[in-house]
C-alpha cells in the first residue's frame, strides 16, 4: 500500500501520547495511550484515505472472489462487495481480526 508510507510513526506518537504508569509488578508493565486532538486533526485526513484504501483492497478481494458466477441465468451480476465495511458489524470484524493476529 503506497499510503502507509505516510503514516510515519512521529504523526502517531503526536496523536497518541504514551504515559508512564508505576505497576507494583516487575514482571509486567503498564501502558496507557492518551489521544492529544490537536494532533489528530493533522493526521486525520490521511488517516481515512489509509482506512478507505484498505477497504477498497478488501473489496477487491471480495469482488474477485465472486468473479465467475455459476448461475444459469443471465442477470446482472450483483457486486458482494457493495456495502462493506458498512454492512458488516463491527463486532464482528473486531472477532475476526483477532482471529487472524
Amino acid at each position: 500500500m503506497i499510503r502507509s508510507r505516510r503514516l510515519t510513526l512521529r504523526l502517531l506518537a503526536d496523536w497518541l501520547v504514551e504515559q508512564a504508569l508505576n505497576g507494583s509488578h516487575g514482571t509486567y508493565r503498564l501502558r496507557l495511550w492518551r489521544e492529544s486532538r490537536p494532533a489528530l486533526t493533522a493526521l486525520e485526513t490521511e488517516l481515512r484515505l489509509y482506512f478507505d484504501e484498505a477497504f477498497e483492497d478488501a473489496r477487491q478481494r471480495l469482488r474477485h472472489g465472486f468473479e465467475d458466477s455459476l448461475s444459469p441465468f443471465a442477470n446482472e451480476a450483483l457486486d458482494p462487495a457493495a456495502n462493506y465495511p458498512a454492512r458488516v458489524r463491527r463486532k464482528e470484524m473486531v472477532d475476526r481480526a483477532q482471529e487472524g493476529s
